[in-house]
């Protein structure tokens, strides 16, 4: 029996599933696999899955800690611009120690699929906690903006622009506390001002950015 990631519900898995093939939870349509060990993690449950990499709930068995793993996909490893836009975010985050901007703790890779164990942060988005509320408390939106705005300075005193901050990119760990992610259209200063594209979300790109006035 193994455990939902989404709602914790018990569900049967046989044995012939094969590593990291995952099938949804009887409950909840979650996604459910067996535990998968890879290199001193073990892989045990998936917290979230786009088209570029797959994020797991993970156990590192020397540090005997949670982690999250972010695996890139197969497909995806093989394009040059999804693996440029990996590589940068693991040195980007690297670079900077901010208690609101989420930790990578080693980038490697495994079978031909590069990963990032990170700091776990598996208790929403604010995206979905204003999908789920409608209206986010005040002083949530206060400490939240504050807390963000923190680590944005101090990722500019590493002359790092993030460059995608929207509700998805910032997450709750288990103590509530929010944390930044996703760097991976970040970079220098002197990197974005020699680059004339204009990347982000485009609900959340500040207007001087899409008229080019900043």
């Amino acid at each position: 029996m193994v455990a939902c990631g989404g709602c914790r519900a018990k569900n049967f898995i046989t044995g012939e599933l094969a590593p990291m093939q995952t099938i949804p939870c009887t409950k909840c349509g979650h996604p459910v696999m067996l535990p998968f060990r890879m290199r001193q993690f073990e892989l045990r449950s998936v917290i979230a899955s786009g088209g570029m990499a797959t994020v797991f709930r993970a156990f590192d068995l020397n540090l005997e800690r949670e982690v999250a793993i972010k695996l890139v996909k197969k497909d995806m490893a093989a394009d040059p611009e999804v693996m440029k836009s990996f590589y940068r975010e693991a040195r980007v985050i690297a670079a900077l120690n901010h208690t609101n901007i989420l930790h990578v703790y080693t980038f490697d890779e495994f079978e031909g699929e590069p990963y990032l164990a990170m700091e776990i942060a598996d208790n929403g988005s604010l995206d979905s906690r204003i999908e789920a509320e409608g209206r986010v408390h005040e002083l949530t939106v206060l400490d939240v903006a504050v807390k963000i705005a923190d680590a944005l300075s101090s990722a500019m005193k590493h002359n790092i622009l993030h460059r995608d901050i929207k509700p998805g990119n910032i997450l709750f760990n288990g103590e509530g506390e929010p944390k930044l992610m996703d760097f991976g259209l970040g970079g220098t200063e002197a990197h974005l001002d020699s680059d004339s594209a204009v990347y982000g979300t485009p609900q959340y790109i500040a207007p001087e950015k899409l008229t080019r006035g900043g």
